[in-house]
């Protein structure tokens, strides 16, 4: 295992500082990072060197004729290596991508090939102990991975699958190397996801692409070139830094989700608001509208009392009726008798004229005859014939005086009766009235009594108005979509990350510096020569100055970005040579450089300067694919070069 140094800060240090950064207290600070796991892997470490030894598959393509495969390429070991055709399409590739795959354990074969290998094995040394991958069946990636302690074979691993194969290579590297897994915090579908990136992922720096995309690894995205350069130059606390980075990603995009959620929860909150509120508002007039209990049973009291007042009026009224009607009866007998008086006299009169008129024959007692002569005689003595009484008659004024007198009467009785007979008829229809209001009187009571009885409209009215009075109250409140503790844990964390970046920030100045220096020095050698200044930032940006001009390298052509990356990353191996500090294992895998245009002058350069540090930096393994030209198998020796000629495949 690599040798580790002690870290130049203790943990109270480490604790002390973030404390200070996030202005919270050092047990605050411990309690989250030991939430979060979060410790302080200052450690650095030392490089240890990856060869491969050996490559051997058997098989039978099944393009046309079967074909049998039966490939060896025995006794490797570091220095520049080639493998060369004569035209493409004739295996190289897929021999660098047998490689990757037992490294890696992720197959990279294109799909069609998947049948053609019956059983792979590769055989490499990492500094003087020798393992082997063993595949015993490669279709279904059947094998075991194999350490020898001397000619003894140690079985490391099994696996029987390609997840089982991939997660064996990887936990072995990863912990032989002293890599650390990385994880990248990402947004997919609008949810939060921790993408972790192990040994498949690190060992991309082992590769060069013929038009790379980035200059360390395959991935031009968000700072993984930053924080690979920085696992394999092996920065201390670039572990804990890495994990800072994705846990304190983690909570932003949490807060940020939690915030939006805020708002339109709020936003849904004020419109419901609104609602309740328009209701509670509807509810509050039906209970104005509506009385209360104690209104009730004013109303109740009041209906009695109403009626006990209606029914004393109606008691007067008929009391009153009574009196008028008697008032009525007498003032009607006084005007039939004053009509009967003056009738009589009229009779009276009328008859005394009618009797005086009369001539009797003979008395009506005796019948005695009254003579003509008798009749003459009491005329003139003005006597009646019969009986000798004196006729007193009255004097026609009198009579006339009498009979006015009368019919005054009459009319004076008349006018007496009629007006007792309209007081009469008045007090009667008084009494109807009130009899009509004491009977409303009476139905006021008793709606009244039933209101008493049953006050449910009011009630339910009040019960509403509680009721919508909380469900707004509820949603005023604040939303707690994301808690306090994880606002002050990211706080925490965000001080962590700062400390840590700081803390790393000279190292890390430091040794860009000397990979820009080196950088510089080797691109010259590859044929970059108008190249008058080239640097690297903190963001592994590379910079460079040509023609007085300057440009960064995503700006390059094809050609000139395979150089500048070989040239970035045996820098970073040489630099772990000169000073024994680093995680890269010493392994590049550079795919045809040449099939990018690259001109034949610049090519040749390329190749002698690999060939010249293969020389420098004695543990350096390369593998280079490409057609087959002079430059090349002038500087790679026969032992290192596999060869297929004309129109000959490599296996």
């Amino acid at each position: 295992m690599a040798e580790r140094r002690k870290p130049k800060e203790t943990s109270g240090d480490w604790i002390e500082s973030i404390a200070s950064k996030s202005k919270r207290t050092a047990d605050d600070v411990r309690r989250v990072l030991e939430r979060y796991n979060i410790k302080p892997r200052a450690e650095i470490a030392i490089p240890r060197r990856l060869t491969i030894r050996s490559v051997v598959f058997k098989g039978q393509k099944s393009v046309g004729a079967q074909t049998p495969i039966d490939f060896e390429w025995m006794d490797l070991g570091p220095g520049l290596h080639a493998i060369l055709s004569g035209r493409n399409l004739r295996g190289k590739t897929t021999l660098l991508s047998i490689m990757r795959w037992c490294l890696t354990g992720r197959r990279s074969l294109p799909s069609e090939m998947k049948e053609w290998f019956a059983t792979v094995n590769l055989r490499f040394t990492l500094d003087e102990r020798t393992y082997e991958v063993r595949l015993s069946d490669a279709m279904k990636s059947e094998g075991k991975l194999i350490r020898f302690d001397e000619e003894r074979e140690i079985p490391v691993r099994v696996f029987a699958s390609e997840d089982e194969f991939e997660e064996v290579m990887s936990a072995f590297f990863m912990s032989e190397l002293g890599l650390e897994r990385l994880t990248n915090h990402t947004v997919r579908d609008g949810k939060s996801v921790d993408q972790d990136h192990d040994w498949p992922w690190l060992s991309t720096a082992m590769t060069i692409e013929p038009d790379p995309g980035a200059l360390f690894g395959s991935t031009p995205l968000a700072a993984m070139p930053l924080r690979m350069m920085q696992m394999f130059v092996g920065m201390p606390l670039v572990g804990t830094r890495n994990d800072l980075t994705a846990v304190v990603g983690r909570l932003s995009h949490e807060t940020r989700q939690a915030d939006e959620m805020r708002k339109r929860v709020r936003t849904q909150a004020e419109a419901r608001i609104a609602e309740l509120e328009k209701s509670l508002e509807e509810s509050r007039k039906s209970i104005e509208s509506k009385p209360s209990a104690r209104e009730l049973r004013q109303a109740v009291q009041a209906a009695n009392v109403k009626y006990a007042a209606c029914e004393e009026q109606l008691r007067r009224l008929k009391v009153l009726r009574t009196a008028v009607d008697a008032d009525a009866a007498a003032a009607k007998e006084s005007y039939d008798r004053a009509r009967r008086e003056l009738r009589e006299f009229k009779e009276s009169r009328d008859a005394g004229f009618i009797f005086r008129a009369l001539k009797p024959e003979c008395c009506p007692s005796c019948d005695e005859v009254i003579t003509e002569q008798h009749r003459k005689k009491t005329e003139e003595q003005h006597v009646c014939a019969v009986c000798g009484t004196p006729d007193r008659p009255q004097a026609e004024g009198a009579i006339a005086a009498e009979e006015e007198r009368l019919v005054e009467a009459v009319g004076e009785a008349k006018s007496q009766w009629e007006a007792q007979d309209d007081r009469a008829r008045a007090a009667g229809q008084d009494v109807v009235d009130q009899e009509g209001r004491l009977l409303a009187a009476e139905r006021e009571c008793r709606e009244a009594e039933r209101a008493l009885e049953d006050p449910q409209p009011h009630l339910e009215a009040e019960r509403d108005c509680i009721r919508l009075e909380a469900q707004i109250e509820e949603l005023r409140r604040p939303v707690a979509v994301a808690g306090e503790a994880e606002v002050d844990d990211r706080d925490i964390l965000s001080a962590a990350e700062i400390v840590a970046k700081d803390l790393m920030k000279p190292d890390q100045e430091a040794i860009l510096a000397r990979v820009s220096e080196l950088t510089t020095d080797y691109a010259r050698r590859f044929g970059i020569e108008n190249l008058e200044k080239l640097s690297i930032d903190g963001a592994t940006r590379m910079k460079l100055t040509k023609g007085g001009q300057q440009s960064y390298f995503s700006a390059q052509t094809a050609g000139e970005k395979v150089r500048l990356k070989v040239a970035a990353t045996l820098a970073i191996l040489k630099i772990a040579e000169t000073e024994g500090v680093g995680r890269h294992p010493g392994l590049l895998l550079v795919d045809s450089p040449g099939a990018n245009e690259m001109v034949a002058p610049d090519y040749e350069k390329l190749i002698a300067g690999l060939a010249e540090l293969a020389t420098e930096l004695p543990h350096l393994q390369i593998f280079i694919t490409g057609i087959d030209k002079p430059a090349i198998r002038e500087r790679v020796p026969c032992s290192n070069l596999r060869y297929a000629e004309g129109d000959e495949y490599l296996w």
